[in-house]
């Protein structure tokens, strides 16, 4: 009887192929939770950040290198995990832009084996956005109080609203001069969520004639430049004397 032998060189090239094979198994085994990570909204040059899972349900230690693809306004911290069996790792997406838009990036993840090594990746996004602030009069034309005699008032409200996509912060409502027949009641400052709508009112109460001018001041650091003017005017009535001949 005769026996049928494989030859060393077919035992070396199906041991190398196994080999091979190793990473792909372990990227199998590794796990990110989410697929997908979506950092939200920020507004130019402020960072966002978020994080995801590295799950490892293979038997063995895994050592994962954590990269960007192409760099750009992505981050990720740290960039190697090591991952034993059974366990999650935890990782960082960092992300920060002065130019108003939206970003998308891949997180990429490379599996250091003996032989070899699989790299796998999973999308990342996050958007840039400018809030906006609305005037209602608009701030274009001045807001006329009218003419009143002295003595008289005539209050008058102006809206505030954001039609942005993010908060819009508000750090001063005033008026310039701060004194004169023109006064300010302003709700507590705050920042203004987008469509969130404020109510100021101005109030007129001449108490000489003549005409008078003034300024609503609202100030926020989200605005370019940081200050939004509304002029004001209005009119006091002096009463006359009618002289008998």
């Amino acid at each position: 009887m005769r026996w049928r032998t494989s030859s060393p060189t077919c035992y070396g090239l199906l041991l190398f192929s196994l080999l091979l094979d190793v990473p792909h198994v372990a990227a199998q085994e590794l796990q990110v939770r989410p697929k997908r990570l979506d950092l939200g909204v920020g507004k130019p040059g402020i960072g966002l950040t978020d994080t995801f899972f590295v799950h490892n349900g293979g038997a063995d230690e895994q050592i994962v290198l954590l990269s960007v693809d192409d760099a750009g306004p992505f981050g990720v911290a740290p960039d190697t995990l090591r991952i034993p069996a059974g366990a999650d790792r935890l990782a960082i997406v960092s992300f920060s832009a002065r130019q108003a838009g939206q970003f998308e990036g891949q997180i990429s993840f490379e599996i250091k084996k003996l032989f070899g090594s699989r790299k796998l990746s999973f999308p990342v996004a996050a958007r840039v956005a400018r809030p906006r602030l609305e005037l209602d009069p608009a701030a274009g034309e001045p807001l006329q109080l009218g003419v009143l005699d002295i003595g008289d008032t005539r209050q008058v409200a102006v809206v505030l609203s954001n039609s942005g996509a993010i908060d819009l912060a508000v750090d001063g409502i005033q008026l310039e001069p701060g004194t004169g027949p023109f006064s300010l009641i302003a709700p507590e400052l705050g920042p203004l969520a987008p469509g969130e709508r404020i109510s100021v009112k101005v109030a007129f109460s001449p108490t000489s004639g003549g005409s008078f001018e003034a300024a609503l001041v609202i100030g926020s650091p989200d605005l370019d430049p940081p200050h939004r003017r509304l002029p004001l005017r209005g009119e006091g009535l002096a009463p006359t004397l009618a002289v008998s001949p």
